[in-house]
This record gives C-alpha cells, structure tokens and sequence, in this order.
C-alpha cells in the first residue's frame, strides 16, 4: 500500500494485481506469497498470463474462504503446473511452456 511504500528505496510503482501497471515480458519471474486471496483472481489470472514472466511461483493461503476458488480457477488457467502441498499453504510453481 501507499503507506510501506515510504520505506522502499529506488523505484517505487503502486497498482494492483489485476491492472499491473507493466507491460508484458517486463519480468521473468513472478512471485505472489498469500495474497491472491485479497484479488478477484478471475481479473488476476489473465494479467499473470500477460505478462508472460518465465516462471511464477504463487501460493494460495489455505485457510482463505476463497481457497478452493482461487486454486480452481489457477489450476484451470496453468494446468502445467507444479503444485506443492504445504502445511499453511498450496505452492503452484508456474514455468512457460515453449510454444
């Protein structure tokens, strides 16, 4: 938010995750740490696709309401991906595929 962004150094950019304020190919990695609970992901997912980083790594927060909704709905968009189950949270590990 606004406020943790005083305390950054160097560049600062405030947006959301589902208007990233980059264009694509502006990364090669993606990582999200249990925070796509907080975004409409059906708005999210097509901008992570977007962006055409190389790999993603994202986890889902398992004890969000909007766990099994979230996780659908990403297995669904990167059906290719690696999924780790972890105590607190699932780990999608998201590489792109050539083609």
């Amino acid at each position: 938010n606004e406020n943790m962004l005083r305390f950054a150094k160097g560049l600062k950019v405030l947006g959301e995750a589902e208007h990233l304020p980059f264009s694509a190919g502006s990364f090669d990695t993606i990582i999200s740490l249990t925070a796509l609970h907080h975004t409409d992901i059906e708005k999210v997912i097509p901008e992570l696709q977007r962006m055409k980083a190389k790999c993603m790594i994202l986890t889902v927060l398992k004890k969000s309401k909007k766990y099994e909704h979230i996780l659908l709905h990403l297995r669904k968009a990167f059906s290719h991906a690696q999924i780790i189950e972890e105590e607190k949270d699932s780990i999608l590990i998201i590489k792109q595929t050539k083609g």
